[in-house]
C-alpha cells in the first residue's frame, strides 16, 4: 500500500510539474500586472490560409464524377464549418500555387493539387466556392505565388559545396537548359488547351532561348520564373486581370516567396566574375540580366537591382488593381504576407554588407530578413502605399522574437492607411507545446497599444490537431466569442447607407430563458448585430462601445440564439452597411411579442420487433410533425455499441418516412434505429427498442386475421395466409361487414318506406 501511495505522490508530481513548465512559458505577460484583459472588439480580420501547394490542406478531387465532385465541395464546405465554429471572417484559398490554377484559365495550367496536371476537373472550382464562401458573410482572398514554377528539379545538374547548402555558380549549364526543355515541353504536352479553344499562354511554355530566359534555377531546389524578367510580369498582370474581372474575390494575396531564399549561398564559384557576389538564381543569366540593366544607365547594385525588379511588379500589379476596381461593385483588395523581418539596420551588419537597411530592425544581422534573403523591400511598399495590407509572419513565440517583430511593425506603420495583421504559427504550437499562445499573443498586442488591425492563421489542418485545436478552442472560448466585421480599405469607397434596418419579425422560446429572435433580411447589409446593455444612453452619436456586442451575423442568417435571457438588460437590433457604418434600431427589442417553439414530434407507425433475421430486410414507417409548422429536416440512423451510421436508403411520403436497412450476414445483439428531426432551432431525438440480427427465431405467432397471416411478435415472420373476411351482405341498418372481425365496406341500405295505409303503419319493404 505504501508504495501505491509513493507512486500516485510520484505520478502526482509529475503532472503538477508539467502544468508549472507550461504555464510558466507566457508567465512574463500573462500576470495581470503586465497584461490587460482581452478587449473585445467588433472590427477584425481573422483569416486563415488554406495551403493547396502538395495538398497542405485540402485533398485532391478523385476523378471527374459528380461523386468526387461532391466529395471535394463537402471537404471545403467543413473549412467553411470551421471557420464559422471559431467566428473567422476571411478565407485565404491558395488558387495559384505553382504556376497554375484552381480555375479556368487561358494563362495557367489547370493544378496538379486540384485533380490533374492541365486537366479540366469538370467544373469551376473558384465559381462555387466564392459564392459558397460569401452566402456565409466570409470574405474570399485568392492566394497566389507569383514566382514558383516548380517544386522539384535534377539535383544532379547542381553540384555541392563542403557544406549542406547548394552552390548555384557551379552548375553543368548544358544540362541545366536541357533538363528545363525536357521539363516544360512534357508539360506542355499534358497541358489541355484553355476555355476558349487556345493554346494556354504561359511563359513556361515558350521555347528555345526565350524558355530559358523565362525560368531560372533557384536555389531551393526549384524553378522559379525570371524576376527579372518582363514577360514574367506581364504574365502575372495578365493572371490577376482574368481573375479580378472575372470572380468576385475579396482579394488577390501573395505570401512570402519572391526570390528564393539567398540566405548562406557565398562566393565560392569558378566564374571570377562573381568572385564576392551572391546568388539565389542561376548565376549566369541573373548576372547577364543584371549587365544588360547596368548597360541602359542603371546604377544600383546587384542586390538593389533585385529588389527594384520585385518593386516594379509590386506597383505595376498594384496599379492594375486599383485601376479594375474602378469598375467593380465592391472593391478587391491586395495583400502581402512576408517573412516576418523586414531588414536588419545598417548598424547591425558588417561594414560592405548589402544585407542591412536604414531604419532596420536590430538585432542580428544574419537572421532572415524579406529585404536581405528574398530581396522584397516589404517596407517600402507599406510607405509607397502599393499594397492595401500586410500581414508579417510572426511565426515565432513572446518571449522569442514576436515581441520584436510586431512592436516594430507597429510602430513603422502606425500612420499608415495599409492595414497591419499578424501572420500567427498554428502549426508550431505542438512544438512550443504551449496551446495558448495565440491568445497571449492578442493579449500581448492589445496591451502594449501595438497596432494591430488583426490575423490569420497558418494553416487550416492546424486548427483540427493537436494544440492548434486546444489552441483554437482556447481563442473561441475567451477571446473571439462571436464574429467581427472585416477592416475596410482606405484607397476604396464602400456604400455607407443601407435600404433600410432589419426589423424584428418573431421571438420564440426554444427554452426556459433561451430564446431565438428572427429578423429580416436586408438586401444591401454587410452584417447584422444584437446589442445587449443597460440603458440606451450608452448609444451615443450612433455608436456604443464594442463592449456591449453580444452576438454578430455576417451572411444571410436571419436569426439570433439568445442564451439565458436577462431581463434587466436591454437588448437592440442593428444592421451594418458596407462600409461597417452601424444603424440601431431606435426602439428596444419588446420581448413581449414572444412565442413558444413545441419541439418536432416523431412517431413509429409500424410495430417494431426484436429480432430481425440475417441477410432480410427490414422496413419500417414513421411520422414526423411539428406543432409550429416549420421546415423539418432529419437523419436517420442505426445505432451499434455507441457507433451512429447513417442510413440513407430513406423513402418520403406526405410527413410519413419509411426506411429499408437489409440486415447483416452474421448475427449481431443490440441494435437500434434513431432519428434526429430538427425544426432549425431545437431536436427531437427518437430511438426504437433494441433489436438482435439472429440466424433462428424460436417464433411466437399470433392467431393468423382476416388481413393479416399469423405472424411472429418477434421477427415479424408469417406463416400461411390472412383468413380473409367472411362478408355479410349490408341490411337496411348496417353495411356489409365481416363476421370475424369489424371490418365494413359500403355504407348501410337504408330503409324503403312505404306510407303508412288505414290498416298498416308506415314500414320498409326490405325488412
Amino acid at each position: 500500500m505504501k508504495k501505491i501511495i509513493i507512486g500516485l505522490i510520484g505520478i502526482f508530481l509529475v503532472f503538477f510539474s508539467s502544468i508549472i513548465v507550461n504555464a510558466s512559458v507566457n508567465s512574463d505577460w500573462a500576470d495581470s500586472n503586465n497584461m490587460a484583459k482581452y478587449k473585445q472588439v467588433d472590427t477584425e480580420f481573422r483569416a486563415v490560409w488554406v495551403a493547396t501547394v502538395s495538398n497542405i490542406d485540402i485533398s485532391k478531387q478523385k476523378n471527374k464524377s459528380d461523386e468526387a465532385i461532391n466529395e471535394w465541395k463537402q471537404n471545403y464546405l467543413s473549412i467553411l464549418d470551421n471557420a464559422e465554429k471559431y467566428n473567422l471572417n476571411a478565407i485565404i484559398f491558395q488558387i495559384r500555387p505553382c504556376n497554375d490554377a484552381f480555375y479556368p484559365s487561358k494563362y495557367n495550367p489547370w493544378s496538379e493539387f486540384l485533380f490533374a496536371y492541365g486537366k479540366d476537373p469538370g467544373w469551376d472550382p473558384l465559381e462555387w466556392m466564392i459564392e459558397v464562401t460569401h452566402e456565409r458573410g466570409i470574405e474570399y482572398h485568392a492566394w497566389m505565388n507569383p514566382y514558383r514554377a516548380s517544386l522539384t528539379m535534377s539535383t544532379s545538374i547542381v553540384q555541392s559545396t563542403g557544406s549542406s547548402v547548394r552552390n548555384v555558380y557551379d552548375y553543368d549549364n548544358d544540362a541545366l537548359q536541357k533538363s528545363k526543355h525536357e521539363t516544360f515541353s512534357d508539360l506542355k504536352a499534358n497541358c489541355e488547351k484553355a476555355y476558349d479553344g487556345t493554346d494556354v499562354d504561359n511563359p513556361v511554355f515558350a521555347s528555345g532561348e526565350e524558355l530559358e530566359h523565362n525560368v531560372v534555377m533557384g536555389t531551393e531546389n526549384k524553378y522559379v520564373l525570371n524576376p527579372a524578367s518582363e514577360n514574367t510580369i506581364e504574365h502575372l498582370e495578365n493572371t490577376i486581370r482574368e481573375v479580378v474581372e472575372n470572380y468576385d474575390i475579396d482579394g488577390i494575396h501573395f505570401d512570402d516567396y519572391f526570390y528564393p531564399d539567398d540566405a548562406g549561398y557565398l562566393s565560392t564559384g569558378s566564374n571570377s566574375d562573381f568572385k564576392g557576389l551572391t546568388f539565389s538564381t542561376e548565376s549566369i543569366i541573373d548576372y547577364q540580366d543584371y549587365q544588360n540593366y547596368l548597360s541602359k544607365g542603371g546604377t544600383l547594385d546587384i542586390y538593389n537591382w533585385r529588389r527594384e525588379n520585385v518593386n516594379q511588379l509590386i506597383e505595376r500589379l498594384s496599379i492594375l488593381i486599383r485601376n479594375l476596381n474602378q469598375t467593380r461593385d465592391k472593391p478587391c483588395a491586395f495583400g502581402i504576407s512576408p517573412s516576418g523581418r523586414w531588414a536588419p539596420s545598417i548598424e547591425s551588419c558588417p561594414a560592405g554588407s548589402h544585407r542591412g537597411a536604414e531604419g532596420g530592425m536590430s538585432g542580428t544581422c544574419n537572421n532572415y530578413y524579406s529585404y536581405s534573403d528574398l530581396f522584397a523591400d516589404t517596407k517600402k511598399w507599406v510607405d509607397e502605399e502599393w499594397i492595401d495590407y500586410l500581414i508579417p509572419q510572426a511565426y515565432t513565440q513572446l518571449l522569442d522574437g514576436y515581441r520584436e517583430i510586431m512592436d516594430w511593425w507597429s510602430k513603422a506603420m502606425i500612420d499608415s492607411p495599409v492595414k497591419l495583421y499578424a501572420g500567427t504559427a498554428l502549426y508550431q504550437l505542438d512544438e512550443w507545446g504551449n496551446q495558448d499562445e495565440v491568445y497571449y499573443q492578442v493579449r500581448y498586442n492589445q496591451s502594449t497599444g501595438n497596432r494591430v488591425d488583426g490575423y490569420s492563421l497558418f494553416s487550416y489542418k492546424n486548427m483540427n490537431i493537436g494544440k492548434g485545436k486546444i489552441g483554437m478552442n482556447y481563442m473561441h472560448t475567451l477571446a473571439w466569442k462571436t464574429n467581427a466585421l472585416t477592416p475596410t480599405y482606405d484607397f476604396y469607397d464602400y456604400k455607407h447607407t443601407i435600404e433600410k434596418n432589419a426589423n424584428v419579425v418573431k421571438i420564440e422560446e426554444l427554452s426556459e430563458k433561451n430564446y431565438r429572435l428572427t429578423y429580416d433580411i436586408v438586401s444591401d447589409a454587410k452584417a447584422y448585430a444584437l446589442y445587449k446593455m443597460t440603458s440606451s444612453d450608452e448609444i451615443i452619436d450612433g455608436k456604443i462601445d464594442a463592449s456591449k456586442l453580444y452576438k454578430m451575423n455576417l451572411g444571410n442568417k436571419n436569426y439570433f440564439d439568445i442564451e439565458e435571457y436577462d431581463e434587466n438588460a436591454q437588448y437592440y437590433l442593428a444592421t451594418i452597411s458596407e462600409d461597417n457604418t452601424i444603424y440601431f434600431n431606435n426602439e428596444e427589442i419588446d420581448f413581449s411579442i414572444l412565442e413558444k417553439n413545441v419541439a418536432p414530434v416523431v412517431t413509429l407507425i409500424d410495430e417494431m420487433i426484436s429480432e430481425v433475421l440475417v441477410n432480410a430486410t427490414l422496413k419500417l414507417k414513421f411520422r414526423i410533425s411539428d406543432e409550429n409548422q416549420d421546415p423539418l429536416s432529419y437523419k436517420v440512423y442505426l445505432v451499434y455499441r455507441n457507433n451512429d451510421s447513417e442510413i440513407t436508403n430513406v423513402v418520403e411520403k406526405d410527413d410519413d418516412i419509411e426506411i429499408s436497412w437489409k440486415a447483416y450476414a452474421v448475427e449481431t445483439m443490440g441494435l437500434k434505429f434513431k432519428i434526429v428531426v430538427s425544426d432549425g432551432k431545437v431536436e427531437t431525438l427518437f430511438e426504437t427498442p433494441i433489436f438482435n440480427v439472429v440466424e433462428t427465431c424460436n417464433h411466437e405467432f399470433t392467431e393468423a386475421t382476416c388481413e393479416k397471416p399469423k405472424t411472429c411478435t418477434k421477427c415479424g415472420v408469417t406463416e400461411g395466409e390472412a383468413l380473409g373476411h367472411n362478408w355479410v351482405d349490408a341490411t337496411c341498418e348496417k353495411a356489409k361487414h365481416c363476421t370475424r372481425c369489424e371490418a365494413t365496406k359500403g355504407e348501410a341500405l337504408g330503409h324503403n318506406w312505404v306510407d303508412a295505409t288505414c290498416e298498416k303503419a308506415k314500414h320498409c319493404t326490405r325488412c
